[in-house]
């Protein structure tokens, strides 16, 4: 398929971005490839061995105790990090998609990963960033890849 077709940069149709505009949200299910989130887990793994220790206080780490030992809840930044999440950043099936959204490059405004342990580990309950960070900009969006 040409490089210029939408499915091949990752550009929204003109279906979901109205349905984005429409609902204010978009899901893409199966979107990325399994080689990719493959790359991603190994990535979220490797990760986790880079930073340390785990413990509450600890630069760019948030932890949950989990029993008797504390757990991986985030790590903010990651594209600095770790060469998966940075070539995620500039990955075109992302920004080509932000790109239709926003009609004009879209640029990195916070990057992290999100972990959610087994057996335990505290919430990311729904809310909305944007009362927090709008006087960065008044076009801000959020993609959310859930890994297992």
């Amino acid at each position: 398929m040409p490089a210029n077709k939408p499915e091949e940069r990752g550009n929204l149709t003109p279906e979901q971005v109205r349905q984005y505009e429409a609902d204010g949200f978009l899901v893409l299910r199966g979107y990325l490839d399994r080689e990719t989130v493959s790359d991603l887990v190994r990535g979220t793994e490797e990760l986790a061995g880079r930073v340390g220790p785990i413990q509450p206080g600890t630069p760019r780490v948030q932890v949950d105790r989990i029993g008797e030992e504390y757990r991986l809840r985030m790590i903010e930044p990651v594209v600095d990090l770790s060469e998966t999440f940075a070539r995620l950043a500039v990955d075109e099936r992302i920004t080509g998609a932000f790109e239709s959204l926003f009609g004009e490059p879209a640029v990195l405004f916070e990057d992290k990963v999100n972990y959610k342990q087994p057996k335990g580990g505290s919430p990311f309950p729904m809310h909305q960033d944007f009362p927090y960070w709008s006087k960065y900009s008044p076009r801000l969006i959020s993609a959310l890849i859930y890994l297992d």
